[in-house]
Order: C-alpha cells, then structure tokens, then sequence
C-alpha cells in the first residue's frame, strides 16, 4: 500500500502537461460520482450513522477492509490536488509508518490523513453495518462508469510509471 501511495505521488509530479486535462476531466466525473454516493449515503442517514458508530467499532472498515482494496490510482485521485505540503506531510507519513499488510497507514489517531470528505473513492463503500439492498444496488450501478473511468486514468498514466506498481486497480478491483 505504501508503495502504491509512492507511485501515486510519482505519477502525479511526471504526468506531462498534454495529458493533464484529460486526467482533471477524468478526476472531476470520479468525484462527481462519489459525491453522488457520499449523498445518497448521507440522504439515508448512513454517514452520520458511520461516523457516530467510530468509537464502538474503532473504524473497522477503514482500518482492515479498504486498505486491500486500494490501488496507485484510488492515491493518484486523491493526491492530485493536494498542495506540494500535504505531499510533503504524507511522503513523511508513509516513510515513517509500520508496513502492515492490511491496516491503513493513511488512518490517524483523528481520522483519515485525506479527511472523511476526501478519502479514497474505494473508501466510501463504507456502511456495510447500515446499508439496504437499494443502496448497494445504487453503488452498482455506478461501478461501470467508475470502473470505465479509472481504467482510462491507468492508460494515461501507465507510460510514466511503468512497472513499479504494487497493486494496479486491475488487481484492485478483482478483489472488490
């Protein structure tokens, strides 16, 4: 996982300027679907529902659950638009964390390094203590365009970084 932040990172400071405005299309039409996720979840009362339910379940999902399942491109999305400081400041983190195989070393004592907001898409798959079968056939209907979206994202991006991927969202999204 660490590594897959790495390259995220890496991709982000060597994505050349011809590509860089169809990687910002791509990245607005992801959070444009995950805020209509993020809203139906809120509409449904499952985030309040989540957050409020952090001190019994000591973030279970964050912690074990979605580490698994993200990939350089779920970190590339969430990195683009951080500042060179907040790089800088998750550079430190991951450089200075325990590699566990599944623990997410993004999750800090006060939550998320990307806050709640801004988390990973992956990440807001969250509420499996909550949801109905209406929100997860929402979700799925979603997955295509996601999955469409992030796969061009990966051909965008594949030149820069080459081989050095640890989880590609190929593999990612096999184990979704």
């Amino acid at each position: 996982m660490c590594r897959n932040v790495k390259t995220a990172l890496y991709a982000r400071q060597n994505l050349n300027e011809i590509d860089r405005p169809q990687v910002l299309i791509k990245i607005g039409e992801l959070q444009s679907i995950k805020y209509q996720i993020e809203a139906t979840a809120g509409e449904l009362g499952y985030s309040m529902a989540c957050r409020s339910s952090i001190p019994v379940c000591q973030g279970d999902c964050c912690k074990w659950h979605f580490p698994k399942r993200l990939s350089y491109i779920d970190f590339f999305i969430a990195v683009y638009g951080l500042s060179f400081e907040r790089c800088v400041g998750l550079i430190y983190l991951m450089n200075n964390v325990e590699n566990k195989k599944y623990q997410c070393p993004l999750l800090l004592e006060e939550g998320c390094f990307f806050s709640f907001e801004h988390r990973p898409i992956v990440c807001t798959v969250a509420y499996p203590c909550f949801a109905g079968q209406s929100y997860w056939d929402y979700r799925e209907r979603k997955k295509i365009r996601i999955h469409t979206i992030y796969e061009s994202l990966e051909r965008l991006l594949k030149p820069i970084i080459g081989n050095t991927l640890e989880v590609s969202f190929t593999e990612a999204s096999e184990n979704a």
